[in-house]
């Protein structure tokens, strides 16, 4: 997180993956996804305000998202296109609702004051 003022640093957030949607704010929050389809949402200060995660939330995976042995061990032997997790586009947001297009579906979460919920 840069500062408006002068461009320095202000705030670095570490995500473990590349961030792949450009940010879009709403309601003094900022929203960003990962390649992985995890989306966060920042506080004005650039603080973590809450995390979302497509692939345990949607496809109930636990393990290491980027392992193909643990997807097939997940999927007993057989992963398809489906199971496919990529957030392929930018996030979109209106009021509390936030639009992540991960590789074959769209997934929607209504922020609330304490997260999101999946919808």
């Amino acid at each position: 997180m840069l500062d408006r003022a002068n461009g320095a640093l202000v705030r670095e957030i570490v995500c473990g993956e590349p961030i792949w949607s450009a940010p879009v704010a709403v309601n003094d929050r900022v929203y960003f996804a990962t390649l992985g389809s995890k989306v966060y949402c920042l506080k004005p200060d650039g603080a973590i305000a809450w995390t979302w995660d497509f692939v345990p939330e949607v496809l109930k995976f636990t393990g290491d998202r980027w392992s193909g042995e643990q997807w097939l061990g997940h999927k007993k032997g057989r992963v398809t296109w489906r199971d496919q997790f990529l957030c392929t586009q930018d996030i979109a947001a209106y009021n509390d609702l936030i639009v992540v297009p991960s590789a074959v579906r769209r997934s929607f979460c209504r922020t609330w004051a304490r997260g999101p919920r999946s919808g």
